[in-house]
């Protein structure tokens, strides 16, 4: 995936529309998924940006404070390149990449591949290799990759994955971490990337120092959750509560650095006190269909009317919404990445 004229001129006009920030963060902002929705036109075929846009529709919305907060808390030109990667190459120009080859092969092509990243395989991640592996999902018209890392994986494996991301930075990654302390190397390594959104287990022991050193380096970052069966509960809480009651409780424990857990306190309260107010669901697999089923047609109505200032994905139910749009069916994601040979 390479740049064009069409993604500098939307460069430029979302710098432009996020000039005044500082001042009018309000404006701007809607300044700004204005701008997407012109910018997309008809090549919003699957009205991803008008669904945005009526997000934020009402002026007293909490998406506004959540994306706020998101850009004053992140390095701006990093928000830039990851909002355009997704918003533009992946949307945009990759879907239509998508459907083509579809059409073109008789096959069937999701819009995100997913992999895991575990110490068996990790020397299926070198440079080389997992190249080329970028490489051809890319010409099929895959532009977003979920990596799930088991703990204890080489720091050369790191360094493998992100040189070859970096070389790819139209492209976009999902770190999915495990609960494991962050190394100042690999922290070093993941610094400069603008195309990576380090995502971390919001129940982490290592969570609390995790997200201190990723706030401190600019690092785009998420929380994510599995939910069970006790969801209404974890999530909806504090739904009851006003969002300047989060802001109340959000002093003490931001001071900490942490997303403290204790009775009664949701996941999205939670959440809504880090630097990085982005939660990640997934829905646990001792969950029965029913439970799954209720859980992902409940939660479209809390991100209308969010409790919280959070910005919200449910990710499976979010990745086949977005194959269905874009190749008319639901594709399963995974890829399996095996040893090196000579392993």
């Amino acid at each position: 995936m390479n740049n064009d004229l069409n993604r500098i001129l939307i460069e430029n006009a979302v710098r432009l529309s996020l000039r005044n920030f500082d001042c009018d963060d309000k404006r701007c902002l809607r300044k700004l998924i204005d701008t997407g929705i012109h910018l997309a036109g008809k090549g919003d075929k699957n009205h991803i940006f008008e669904n945005i846009g009526e997000l934020f529709a009402d002026e007293n919305s909490l998406y506004y404070p959540a994306v706020a907060k998101l850009l004053k808390n992140s390095d701006r030109e990093k928000f830039t390149q990851f909002g355009i990667n997704l918003g533009y190459n992946t949307f945009n120009k990759a879907a239509t990449t998508i459907q083509q080859n579809t059409r073109q092969y008789n096959k069937n092509i999701p819009w995100i591949a997913d992999m895991d990243v575990t110490s068996a395989n990790s020397s299926g991640y070198s440079d080389a290799t997992f190249g080329k592996l970028i490489d051809h999902y890319n010409k099929l018209g895959i532009n977003a990759f979920i990596l799930r890392f088991d703990a204890g994986i080489p720091e050369e494996t790191y360094g493998n994955i992100i040189s070859v991301i970096r070389r790819n930075q139209y492209t976009i990654f999902m770190f999915m971490l495990s609960d494991e302390a962050l190394s100042d190397s690999l922290l070093d390594m993941l610094s400069p990337a603008s195309n990576i959104l380090v995502c971390l287990p919001l129940d982490g022991a290592s969570t609390k120092e995790n997200t201190g050193k990723l706030s401190q380096k600019k690092i785009l970052s998420a929380m994510r959750y599995t939910v069970d069966s006790n969801y209404v509960e974890e999530i909806l809480s504090e739904a009851s509560g006003s969002a300047s009651g989060a802001s109340e409780a959000s002093t003490d424990s931001s001071a900490a650095g942490a997303p403290s857990k204790g009775a009664g306190r949701s996941v999205l309260a939670r959440v809504a006190e880090l630097d990085s107010p982005i939660v990640i669901f997934e829905t646990a697999p001792t969950m029965t269909a029913d439970e799954v089923r209720h859980f992902n047609n409940g939660l479209p109505a809390l991100r209308k009317t969010p409790p919280q200032p959070v910005l919200m994905i449910n990710l499976n139910y979010d990745i086949q919404n977005i194959n269905v749009m874009t190749s008319g069916k639901e594709i399963s994601t995974h890829i399996t990445v095996r040893p090196a040979a000579h392993e």
